[in-house]
């Protein structure tokens, strides 16, 4: 019993460890598509085509406000969520991936953008952000807070966008994501030639990303640890299977044993009820 416990126990742990090892380095996959495989172009030299640019967002003549802030933007991301727990500091369905263990109900989740232009000093170009896979890092873009503080007329337009009534309590709690004009962002998607002519660049076969880390340097050594990452949780991945295969073994060979009492004595069972081997069977009569 004791080694099956001990096998189960080593599947679960290692199982979990190489999770958590593999979610690490899928993290960061998508930077290493950013900047491995593709060289920064200046915008003015931007061709039809993959393309990754650097530049800031530029304010289109129509902006929209985010939710709850009013924060004039060109893409926003809600959540807001309604807790039975008054702690006010953990935030269930954050963009950022945490999960907490808090009993939670997900009232809304939306996410809206804008076509804008990026500007890099060279020239400009319009980004599409339809299908967009959008990483926020900056805290300063991200706000989070109860809706009891939510003045009007936000109050009434929110609960107009998504057509409910919300409490408007400390129980629920809001997380609102933003790109501004005059953010900083790295786009990578595929360049094609707009209606009116002009350069537009957009989601492809695969989603165009746009995120606010611009540092390279930073990425690639965080595209370095992902893949040290992946190596591990390979290695641990391995480590548990060979680890289970020889603990289910000694399990089997262990609960296939036959049973022998303190004496030294073992029952011997015979094909007929009674043909007994007298010299080895211990009496059972009270």
């Amino acid at each position: 019993m004791l080694l099956l416990i001990l096998t189960i126990v080593v599947a679960v742990l290692g199982t979990v460890g190489a999770g958590v090892l593999f979610y690490a380095s899928s993290y960061y996959r998508f930077r290493s598509r950013m900047y491995e495989r593709l060289p920064q172009t200046a915008i003015s030299d931007l061709e039809p085509g993959r393309a990754k640019v650097i530049g800031k967002v530029v304010a289109p003549a129509r902006m929209m406000a985010s939710p709850v802030l009013g924060t004039p933007c060109v893409y926003f991301r809600i959540v807001i969520e309604k807790r039975q727990q008054q702690d006010e500091n953990l935030f269930v369905h954050s963009h950022k991936g945490i999960k907490m263990d808090v009993q939670t109900d997900l009232i809304v989740e939306d996410s809206r953008s804008l076509k804008f232009l990026l500007d890099d000093g060279t020239g400009r170009v319009e980004v599409d952000l339809d299908r967009a896979d959008v990483e926020i890092i900056a805290e300063e873009r991200t706000q989070q807070g109860s809706l009891k503080d939510c003045k009007e007329p936000y109050r009434s337009r929110l609960e107009k966008i998504y057509s409910k009534p919300f409490d408007f309590s400390r129980q629920e709690r809001y997380e609102e994501l933003v790109i501004q004009p005059g953010d900083e962002v790295l786009v990578l998607g595929r360049v094609r030639q707009g209606e009116a002519g002009q350069r537009v660049i957009m989601s492809g076969n695969s989603p165009l990303t746009i995120t606010d880390e611009v540092d390279e340097a930073r990425v690639l050594r965080q595209v370095e640890n992902a893949k040290q990452a992946r190596v591990g949780g390979m290695v641990l991945g391995i480590a548990t299977g060979v680890a289970t295969l020889i603990l289910g073994v000694l399990t089997i060979l262990n609960l296939t044993a036959t049973p022998s009492p303190k004496g030294g004595k073992r029952f011997t069972l015979h094909s007929s009820p009674t043909s007994v081997d007298q010299g080895n069977v211990m009496s059972l009569r009270t």
